[in-house]
């Protein structure tokens, strides 16, 4: 594994005093890797536009397409229309789709949204899916308002069986974008970490963790994240909140469904042995970051949600004691 700082660095400074003959070749070599990474870009792009199921087409005189009678099949609200053209039909195609489950986060999930929104990539590359996992509350209705006046391009997806995994399997079967970013609806993305996740994935790094953060200055929060992320970096641990390239994800079959936590600990780490076995290598990122909620651990009194968060993560997540005692239901 490399972190995102020691890939940075590995690419950074040119030597000025090289003599003409290895500039001459250099450059012929440089020339050589864009071409490659030229017609990897461009099979990769026919094979999404072959295996897109969204499709719709440019008159929108007719009463229903086939992509609006999908979306009002499977209950989906969009909010977005078609942008790029190919072949004669309008196609729908994202670089990087952010997925986000929510479950009664009408309080948090403003704040999620407006992090997306305030990312420096160009918006017409991004698209946000929420969904809402059998809310009770008015998360619905908020992203629906948030939609409506937001440059950012969302769909709003209703999962009525509730479970994180599930919630976001069905919340990346409705993306069209090529990298899948997964953020818990109680977070907020920092402005550059769309653009770094596209950056990453173009390195070669299929899957990434982010790095995460206390979205607070209480100082007991930002040890405890401190410690998860030192963790990372030591043992190498994939986990909590990351991106993945689309491909994989559903060559993987996506998140555990039956998991009652640690869904993402099971899935990036399936994910990351497939890449080591390929041969290919993963990355963490901490050039951006995403700023969390600490309201799992300030639930106690007297911190004792800080111990007996990590104890559940250490014993359930890491060691798989208790996860499959999650039982779908309403």
């Amino acid at each position: 594994m490399k972190t995102a700082s020691t890939i940075n660095h590995g690419r950074s400074g040119i030597i000025i005093d090289i003599v003409s003959f290895v500039v001459y070749n250099t450059n012929q070599w440089t020339k050589g890797r864009c071409q490659q990474h030229r017609i990897r870009i461009e099979q990769k792009l026919a094979q999404r536009i072959k295996t897109l199921r969204c499709v719709c087409r440019p008159d929108r005189n007719l009463r229903e397409t086939p992509y609006e009678e999908t979306l009002r099949l499977m209950k989906i609200t969009p909010y977005y229309l078609p942008t790029v053209i190919s072949g004669g039909r309008t196609i729908m195609t994202k670089k990087l789709s952010i997925v986000i489950p929510a479950y009664n986060e009408a309080r948090y999930i403003t704040g999620a949204l407006e992090s997306v929104e305030a990312q420096h990539m160009e918006h017409d590359a991004i698209e946000v899916i929420v969904v809402d996992n059998a809310s009770t509350d008015d998360t619905g209705g908020i992203c629906r308002s948030f939609f409506e006046r937001s440059s950012v391009r969302g769909v709003l997806v209703h999962e009525p069986l509730l479970g994180p995994g599930r919630a976001k399997n069905r919340g990346a079967s409705c993306a069209n974008g090529e990298v899948l970013l997964f953020l818990d609806a109680d977070s907020r993305m920092d402005p550059t970490l769309a653009q770094l996740v596209c950056d990453r994935y173009s390195d070669g790094y299929e899957m990434g963790i982010v790095r995460i953060m206390a979205d607070s200055s209480d100082g007991m929060a930002n040890l405890f994240f401190n410690f998860i992320h030192w963790g990372k970096r030591l043992v190498h641990v994939a986990a909590n909140m990351g991106y993945c390239c689309g491909e994989l994800f559903q060559r993987l079959g996506g998140f555990g469904t039956d998991l009652k936590h640690a869904e993402d600990f099971e899935f990036f780490t399936r994910a990351k042995k497939a890449l080591k076995e390929e041969g290919r290598e993963w990355c963490l990122l901490e050039d951006a970051v995403i700023f969390t909620s600490s309201r799992r651990m300030d639930r106690l009194p007297m911190r004792l949600g800080y111990p007996l968060t990590f104890l559940e993560w250490a014993f359930g997540g890491f060691l798989g004691f208790g996860r499959k005692k999650y039982v779908p239901y309403r």
